[in-house]
């Protein structure tokens, strides 16, 4: 097996690709990438099988955006219990963002409720102002839970209940439910 990625289905070359260490003996069957981030799409997420097992290996982030190395996991082809693809929404991500914008708005409010007519900030006092400074950064918060609550991808179960997940753009949809029927025909047939 050489060290070169394999070519996507659109027969575009793959970018970064980590190939997994393989075992002695054991050969890739499919590879293939997604972007799982809407702002780094440098960042990939690579599915591979071989044959004798599923590998996933996605970055880490510190913060959600600082690139800080990686994880891959892994399961054997005789404890893959199941395929699935499509797409997910988290409701405790919703409701935790709908919380988080309540609150922003809150801070908002009473933020440029506390005026002092001799201040040099717009009518608005030092608290006041980082009242509001607060709330509009809680407000960015919100947004980006509410932005990353949907996900799609490709989930891997194992007989031990363990979850395998590669995660994708939603404008990757056709090439995640492409890739998982191709894992199901290698693995299940």
């Amino acid at each position: 097996m050489s060290s070169t990625p394999r070519n996507s289905p659109e027969g575009k070359e793959m970018t970064a690709a980590m190939q997994p260490a393989l075992l002695m003996g054991e050969s890739v069957r499919f590879q293939t990438q997604f972007t799982p981030h809407m702002i780094l799409t440098y960042l990939k997420t690579t599915v591979t099988v071989t044959d004798r097992r599923v590998i996933v290996h996605h970055p880490h982030q510190l913060f959600g955006v600082i690139p800080y190395g990686y994880l891959q996991k892994e399961v054997p082809l005789r404890h893959v219990a199941q395929i699935s693809s499509g797409s997910a929404t988290s409701t405790i991500r919703i409701l935790f963002a709908l919380a988080v914008f309540c609150f922003a708005i809150g801070v908002i409010f009473l933020g440029r409720e506390a005026v002092d007519p001799g201040s040099i900030l717009f009518g608005i006092d030092s608290r006041g102002a980082l009242g509001v400074l607060f709330g509009l950064i809680l407000l960015a918060i919100a947004v980006v839970l509410f932005m990353t609550a949907h996900s799609n991808g490709i989930f891997v179960y194992s007989t031990g209940g363990g979850v395998l997940v590669a995660n994708g753009a939603r404008s990757e949809m056709p090439h995640i439910q492409h890739t998982a029927a191709e894992l199901g025909r290698l693995i299940f047939s």
